[in-house]
């Protein structure tokens, strides 16, 4: 069976969105939606052409999708909003599955991880009014130990410190990552 999960958002404030397409636990194809739009941070963007990417890598419709799941699990009427975006741009709409923001972040770490038990801790700005969340995983389960919620958030400190100390604006801290990834060096790319 495959499974879509989806970022992103219809808001300004909602950025970097995605998808990551899975089979029977496998990932098959994931993709940035700023890499094929060509906009930066791609923000107030649900990720139509990642979407499309995915499936055209995996040879598959948008009906061969058992569920497409998003983290936004306290995001008013949002699995309505998906539903009518996955119809229109897709003509099918997968049965759609809100999550919590830090339970995705957690998931995505440690299923990807190989030991057993292991302590998750996920920070940052805020996802679900949630900025930090402690957990354990522990075989197929993620059991939640603490979750501190806004405006706690470390996220925020650190990302006000280093825009600060690298006297970049709003939005423009992620440009460290982007002169990596800019970077006349193609050694990362065979990694």
């Amino acid at each position: 069976m495959y499974f879509l999960g989806i970022s992103g958002g219809v808001m300004i404030g909602n950025q970097d969105g995605g998808a990551a397409l899975m089979k029977d636990g496998k990932l098959i194809a994931a993709v940035e939606e700023e890499r094929l739009l060509g906009d930066k941070h791609a923000s107030g963007n649900l990720p139509r052409r990642a979407i499309a990417y995915c499936l055209k890598e995996a040879g598959i419709t948008i009906q061969d999708v058992e569920s497409v799941s998003f983290p936004g699990k306290t995001y008013r009427d949002f699995d309505a909003i998906l539903k009518d975006y996955f119809e229109f741009h897709f003509g099918h709409a997968p049965k759609i599955e809100l999550v919590d923001h830090h339970t995705a972040h957690a998931a995505a770490t440690y299923f990807a991880w190989d030991r057993d038990p292991a302590l998750i801790l996920t920070m940052d700005f805020s996802g679900d009014r949630v900025c930090t969340m402690a957990a354990v995983g522990e075989g197929n389960e993620i059991r939640e130990v603490l979750r501190m919620g806004k405006p706690n958030s470390l996220g925020v400190y650190y990302y006000e410190g280093q825009r600060r100390i690298q006297g970049y604006g709003p939005l423009a801290l992620w440009q460290t990552g982007g002169r990596y990834e800019r970077s006349p060096s193609q050694e990362w790319r065979d990694l």
